[in-house]
C-alpha cells in the first residue's frame, strides 16, 4: 500500500488512512516519476485505488481550508479544556465559600487542591459540593493533575529568570529570537518590537 502524508498549510504528518475530500490536491510520488497535482474529484476512482495500493509510492494528500495538523488541533483542545476547568474552579469556590466566614473562605485554587491531601475537613466538604456535580473528590483531583501537567509544560522553569548574567543574556537571546517565531502576529506587530517588546524583555531579565 502508499504511504499517504497529509498536508495541511505548512504541517505534514504521515497516515494510515485519511477521508479524502473532492476539492482535496492529491500528488503521487514514485522511483519512476512525479505525476500531476489534481483534485481527487479529477481523478477516476479506479486510478485512485490503483494508486493507493501500490507499493513504493507516496501520496501527498493537501487538505483545502484546513490550516492545522493534528497535533496543534490537540494543543488547542488541550488548552481550551484548561480554560473550562479554570472556569469551573470559580463556580467551586463560590460553592466552598457558601456559609464561611472570611477567614475560612477559598480564596486560591492552589490552596484548595494542597489541602485536599492534607485537611479532611476540607475533602470532605469538598466531597459534598462535587457530589452535587456528579463527581468525587477523586475526579477533582484528576481535574487538576491535568490542568497542572498543562502548565507546567507551558510555564517552563526555563523561562524564569537566570541566575548570572550569562544565563539572563542567553535568555534575552531566546526570548528574541521566539519574537521571530511567535504566530498570529498582526502585521504592525514587527514595527512595535524594536522599541516596545525588546525594552520589555530586557527590563523583564535584567532588572
Amino acid at each position: 500500500m502508499a504511504k499517504l502524508y497529509v498536508k495541511k498549510g505548512a504541517c505534514m504528518e504521515e497516515k494510515t488512512h485519511e477521508e479524502v475530500e473532492p476539492n482535496d490536491r492529491v500528488t503521487q510520488f514514485s522511483h519512476k516519476k512525479m505525476r500531476d497535482t489534481l483534485k481527487r474529484s479529477e481523478v477516476p476512482d479506479d486510478v485512485w485505488r490503483r494508486a493507493i495500493a501500490e507499493k513504493d509510492t507516496l501520496i501527498i494528500i493537501d487538505k483545502v481550508g484546513s490550516d492545522v495538523c493534528s497535533a496543534v488541533k490537540g494543543k488547542y483542545a488541550q488548552n481550551d479544556i484548561c480554560h473550562i476547568i479554570g472556569k469551573w474552579y470559580e463556580d467551586l469556590k463560590v460553592d466552598y465559600n457558601i456559609g464561611l466566614p472570611d477567614n475560612k473562605k477559598v480564596r486560591n485554587i492552589g490552596w484548595l487542591h494542597d489541602q485536599l491531601t492534607i485537611d479532611r475537613r476540607v475533602k470532605t466538604r469538598v466531597g459534598s459540593i462535587v457530589q452535587h456535580y456528579g463527581m468525587t473528590v477523586e475526579d477533582v483531583n484528576l481535574l487538576f493533575l491535568y490542568k497542572i501537567a498543562r502548565n507546567n509544560e507551558v510555564h517552563k522553569d526555563t523561562l524564569n529568570r537566570g541566575a548570572t548574567v550569562p544565563q539572563l543574556s542567553q535568555q534575552l537571546r531566546n526570548a528574541l529570537k521566539l519574537l521571530d517565531e511567535a504566530p498570529n502576529q498582526s502585521q504592525d506587530f514587527p514595527r512595535g518590537v524594536p522599541d516596545g517588546i525588546i525594552e520589555v524583555t530586557k527590563l523583564i531579565f535584567f532588572v
